[in-house]
């Protein structure tokens, strides 16, 4: 089994002001999935999101996530948007007229 962390997961875990449920829902997250050995990963795409606003502090944020070692960086290209699609078994049959992309 394995998890993708998007960018949302990755702000909160390095936001030493998130406090409350929302902390103890995380660190129990990261916790159990320690504990069960899964891997975690994170597509480039996600990554980028998070250290664009990083400011100092990227350096020391991408060396402390490249030395989790279940956790992997993958790169998030068209196979894999297609892959991911594939996988979420949610049918798109017909797109709304107003997601149509030779809409006027």
């Amino acid at each position: 089994m394995a998890v993708l962390f998007d960018a949302s997961v990755l702000i909160d875990l390095f936001n030493k002001r998130l406090a409350g449920e929302r902390r103890a829902k995380l660190d129990h997250l990261v916790a159990t999935l320690q504990k069960s050995r899964t891997d975690v990963f994170v597509p480039t795409p996600a990554l980028a999101e998070f250290l664009v606003r990083a400011g100092k502090a990227r350096d020391a944020y991408l060396q402390a996530l490249e030395s989790q070692p279940r956790l992997r960086i993958e790169p998030f290209d068209k196979r894999a948007a297609l892959e991911c699609a594939l996988q979420s078994g949610l049918p798109f049959d017909k797109p709304d007229d107003d997601a149509s992309p030779n809409k006027n």
